[in-house]
């Protein structure tokens, strides 16, 4: 069995999920690792930018877990390995993605372990009409999230 670990990294917002989603629907035996998966609970969600705001213990056991063993792997997480080579011949491709795989301070945890590293850029005005959008959907779901809370505890 061979194994093959990507790194798919860049601004938010700037189409890491979408090239990442886009792979794993392509290649056979692949599974994402996504680093907005591992916020913490009150740490801002996905438009916190602070390094402490993720469980990169957890993102980390997950990745060596796949490490260990990407078929079981992928079946934990509902996915049925193909068997489109002989046995033992299979490749098994992870994606990891986020904004931060590629900071200084998880680089000696994950750098080392990518076979192949992206780097998405886009530009700025494009990144800033994105979050916008997002920000707007966000603040929606927020308020409807608010409004009923509020409306359940006032009967």
């Amino acid at each position: 069995m061979k194994t093959l670990v990507v790194g798919v990294g860049g601004m938010t917002n700037g189409g890491k999920s979408t090239l990442a989603m886009s792979l794993h629907q392509q290649i056979p035996n692949s599974c994402i690792i996504a680093q907005d998966s591992y916020f913490k609970v009150g740490c801002g969600g996905v438009f916190s930018v602070l390094l402490d705001a993720l469980h990169m213990d957890e993102m980390m056991r997950d990745v060596d877990s796949w490490r260990r063993d990407p078929e079981s792997f992928l079946r934990r997480r509902g996915l049925n390995p193909e068997r489109a080579a002989p046995s033992g011949k299979e490749v098994f491709v992870l994606i990891v993605e986020g904004f931060l795989i590629f900071n200084d301070r998880y680089r000696r945890l994950l750098n080392v372990l990518f076979d192949k590293r992206y780097f998405l850029e886009i530009p700025y005005e494009v990144c800033k009409r994105r979050r916008r959008c997002l920000f707007f959907f966000f603040f929606l779901e927020i308020t409807k999230h608010y409004i009923f809370k509020n409306r359940l505890s006032a009967h």
